[in-house]
């Protein structure tokens, strides 16, 4: 199986608003009033630094594909 994902993490939100432009239908089709709101980096998720999230990820796939 191959799956396409782009996580982010950190990032700032408000630059993101400002330099992206997310029409309303797009949010409806989500069921979402802000795109701010559903920007979640891997950093406040696992609270982490950059290096172990990497790790914890390889580590992961590695596992996986034995």
């Amino acid at each position: 199986m191959l799956h396409h994902v782009t996580m982010a993490y950190d990032i700032d939100a408000d630059k993101m608003l400002e330099v992206l432009r997310i029409g309303k239908e797009k949010l409806s089709d989500k069921g979402t009033k802000s795109a701010k709101k559903r920007v979640d980096p891997l950093r406040r998720q696992t609270g982490l630094p950059r290096e172990a999230v990497i790790g914890r990820m390889v580590d992961s796939f590695r596992a996986g594909t034995g």
